[in-house]
């Protein structure tokens, strides 16, 4: 639950930065916008969609993996509802909320991912990317987000600056927190 609860802190931190939603976001928020759903709702469609991708590619999926789709999409929903987290109010704080934003990702990414019950849709397609096209997790979170980036942004997701720093940037941070603690996604088992 704690990781879950950093990935919730973490993605609510990209939308208050107001300049540009991290790219999973900008999907979600785009499927959410375009079928009058909740954010959270949005989220869990498209996680059960990566997952039936990750199924495909063999990807390790168990009670992790359920709890991640629920859990953090509910806590999303929550957090936002009471306002926890203020609106960035210039572009210097928004680019702040965007580093605080993939540094809450990164480490709620490997504190659930470090319990081995599953990978979460989206980090369960970075590691098909890093196992299928050995490629470092840096690539294979680049290329995923820039993928979701892609398809949200042509579904009328709102993307910006802080977007693209996101595509650009995640990857290198999660790189970094997993080497932090000397963790490889490959070490949980399929």
């Amino acid at each position: 639950m704690f990781g879950f609860g950093f990935s919730a802190i973490g993605i609510e931190y990209a939308i208050k930065a107001q300049i540009g939603l991290g790219p999973w976001d900008i999907l979600n928020q785009g499927l959410a916008s375009r079928l009058h759903l909740s954010y959270g709702l949005a989220s869990i469609l498209i996680s059960m969609f990566i997952v039936s991708v990750i199924l495909i590619g063999k990807v390790k999926v168990g009670w992790g993996t359920i709890l991640n789709i629920t859990v953090t999409s509910l806590l999303i929903d929550l957090i936002a509802r009471f306002n926890v987290i203020p609106y960035a109010q210039n572009f210097q704080q928004g680019i702040v909320m965007s580093l605080i934003s993939m540094i809450f990702t990164a480490f709620g990414s490997y504190y659930y991912l470090s319990c081995q019950l599953g990978f979460g849709p989206r980090d369960g397609l970075m590691c098909l990317l890093v196992t299928k096209l050995k490629i470092s997790i840096s690539f294979a979170r680049i290329g995923s987000e820039g993928i979701a980036f892609l398809i949200g942004w042509l579904i009328g997701g709102p993307a910006g600056l802080g977007s693209l720093i996101f595509v650009i940037g995640s990857g290198p941070i999660m790189k970094w927190v997993f080497d932090a603690y000397n963790f490889k996604v490959q070490s949980i088992s399929n």
